[in-house]
């Protein structure tokens, strides 16, 4: 008996391992459409679209400049011209789509059509990065909203869709009744999604062939709350990968939030590469060796950063305390001259400053092969994953991806088209 509720522990607590140490990614898409009374306001867009990949904006779309635009460097050069073409004309049809639903939801709420009011789309997924460069499915989210709450959701675990309120139940009834749209749905969602999250994750690390290498630093400054107790903040910056570790160490062990620790978690820079930062109050008397390391175990990348002891903005005299005028200096001197010397004497008997070790992002990317899949057309890709996976242009169930299609004029041509919204059925 104990030996098989071990196993059973051995197994949750290898699970939660692999589930704390899960890259996972995500794209969306989120259309917004006003009624026709936000036309009176200047600078408004009647219709916005906006595809997000991990945070960031990489393309965008609005009623004014009528054009699918690269919000990102990399995707600019990475998608050919035809695909900027194609994601335009597919937007246009959505706006019309949205000019008249919007309406349509509106009377159903018995609104005033004097008033503003908006229809919003979010759909998209998260994948889970695996060694190996492939991206599975994680879980996934397909969901209309109307003045802001909740209004009609796809269920991707049963393929059906949701009505959060009474009046979204007749386009749930009707849209449950058309199983292609479902079919569709499911196979965007759960496939041609995750696909499309790993051929972009792709095209950014091809565009990028040299990253910068990562930064980090460790710096002290007084608290503001306490006197003789220094903030003690670690930086790091110009990584390629979301699941790093940033920790601040104290003698070699890995300080907690229980020790006081504040991270900021990690967020995007501009030049699609992250950033993470944490700190800690920690006593100014404090001789301890006190580091910032940067790990990221599957790519190898260890950097190490040792504080010297120094605070930003504060002379020597005023870090170490105000002494007699004629002693002063030479107490100074001695105070930070030891507690330099203790701090990179305790250092120096356990890392080095930095330490890029076995290797870096740098080098994961020129040691890596980028292969993009090929594009593939396939009416019914949902028989097969994995003509479905390899289809990225006309297979069932994609949307964004596929938005070159033109306006279907009936549920068949729906098959080709590759949009999971019914373009031709209202809600």
């Amino acid at each position: 008996m104990k030996t098989k509720m071990f196993l059973h522990l051995f197994v949750i607590l290898s699970w939660s391992l692999l589930v704390i140490k899960a890259e996972i990614h995500s794209l969306m898409y989120i259309y917004t459409g006003l009624s026709k009374a936000a036309q009176k306001i200047p600078s408004t867009h009647q219709f916005t679209a906006m595809g997000i990949l991990d945070g960031q904006i990489i393309d965008y779309y609005d009623s004014e400049i009528q054009k699918k635009i690269p919000k990102q460097p990399w995707i600019q050069h990475q998608m050919e011209p035809k695909y900027w073409e194609q994601g335009s004309m597919s937007r246009k049809i959505k706006e019309r789509w949205f000019d008249a639903n919007v309406d349509i939801v509106r009377k159903r709420f018995g609104h005033n059509s004097s008033d503003i009011h908006v229809l919003q789309w979010r759909h998209g997924c998260y994948g889970e990065l695996l060694p190996d460069g492939n991206v599975v499915f994680h879980s996934a989210v397909d969901q209309y909203s109307y003045d802001g709450e909740d209004f009609l959701s796809f269920n991707n675990t049963h393929s059906e869709w949701v009505a959060a309120v009474k009046a979204a139940e007749e386009s749930k009834r009707r849209w449950d009744g058309m199983e292609l749209l479902r079919t569709y749905t499911h196979g965007y969602l759960k496939k041609e999604c995750i696909t499309w999250i790993e051929r972009f994750l792709q095209s950014k690390r091809k565009h990028v062939s040299t990253p910068p290498a990562p930064s980090v630093e460790i710096f002290g400054k007084m608290s503001p709350s306490e006197s003789g107790t220094v903030v003690l903040s670690c930086h790091a910056s110009s990584f390629l990968h979301k699941d790093v570790s940033l920790e601040i160490r104290r003698d070699g062990r890995t300080l907690v939030r229980e020790d006081g620790v504040v991270s900021t978690g990690v967020r995007p820079n501009h030049d699609s590469t992250f950033q993470s930062g944490a700190s800690v109050e920690i006593l100014q008397s404090d001789c301890a060796c006190f580091t910032c390391v940067l790990r990221h175990s599957p790519s190898d990348l260890y950097v190490e950063e040792i504080w010297d002891g120094g605070i930003l903005g504060k002379p020597c005299l005023e870090v170490t305390g105000a002494v007699g005028v004629s002693v002063g200096l030479a107490v100074v001197a001695l105070c930070v001259g030891l507690l330099i010397w203790c701090r990179l004497r305790k250092c120096n008997s356990g890392a080095a400053s930095k330490v890029p070790t076995k290797g870096t992002d740098v080098e994961l990317f020129n040691s890596e092969k980028v292969t993009l899949k090929e594009s593939s057309q396939s009416s019914q890709s949902s028989k097969s994953s994995k003509s479905s996976k390899s289809s990225l242009v006309d297979s069932v169930g994609s949307s964004e991806s596929r938005e070159s299609s033109e306006s279907s004029e009936n549920m068949e041509n729906l098959l080709t088209s590759g949009r999971t919204m019914p373009d031709d059925e209202s809600l």
